[in-house]
């Protein structure tokens, strides 16, 4: 099935008409979420050398 011009612009329309809310447990939840992965993917980076250490402990 295609999607028309028309059904694609009324779409286009009401979604720009919409403004969702999270609730403030969902704000929270997503923001602590947010810092486990971001403190995750840090810890992560730290405990891999660059490339160009790498490059400097192969010599």
């Amino acid at each position: 099935d295609q999607l028309t011009i028309k059904f694609l612009q009324k779409y286009i329309h009401v979604a720009r008409q919409l403004k969702p809310q999270l609730t403030k447990e969902a704000a929270s939840i997503l923001a602590e979420k947010y810092c486990d992965l971001r403190a995750q993917e840090a810890s992560e980076t730290m405990s891999r050398p660059n490339r160009g250490e790498q490059n400097r402990m192969r010599r």
